[in-house]
């Protein structure tokens, strides 16, 4: 693929193996927007609206990084990062937590998850954090 992109040639079906997908949980279509547009085109996200759906999301797609938005439900944020830590599908995922700017994570919250951002963080520094986990993982394509 990396061959393929290098030198200008279609990718064909090999088009969506490229992208680094991205699954994001509990989070509103604004914040899909946004990290679409700072992706610039490298990113598939996938929306899941519950920890039900994001588990099968996550056995579905295995997603190179799932973002959970704190901000509405902290706690219902931290059992579903929980949850995905126990999923073999995303052994070698990257766990990001959104959350707001007037909360705080305590120190065990935190450790569920591979990095925290403050909702008010521009999406573009998101997105270059998250190329920069997916290209330290052993899956990077690209």
């Amino acid at each position: 693929i990396r061959f393929l992109k290098e030198h200008g040639m279609p990718l064909g079906e090999l088009e969506d193996e490229s992208l680094i997908k991205v699954l994001l949980v509990l989070s509103d279509a604004h914040t899909r927007r946004a990290l679409e547009e700072a992706g610039g085109g490298e990113f598939k996200i996938e929306i899941a609206a519950s920890g039900f759906e994001a588990g099968i999301q996550i056995e579905s797609i295995e997603p190179d990084c799932v973002i959970i938005d704190c901000a509405s439900d902290p706690i219902e944020a931290v059992r579903i990062a929980e949850s995905a830590n126990r999923m073999p599908a995303l052994i070698d995922s990257s766990l990001i937590a959104l959350i707001g700017s007037d909360f705080n994570l305590s120190d065990a919250q935190r450790s569920v998850f591979s990095d925290v951002y403050r909702h008010c963080t521009t999406c573009v520094a998101l997105a270059d954090r998250i190329r920069n986990l997916y290209r330290g993982s052993k899956s990077y394509r690209g």
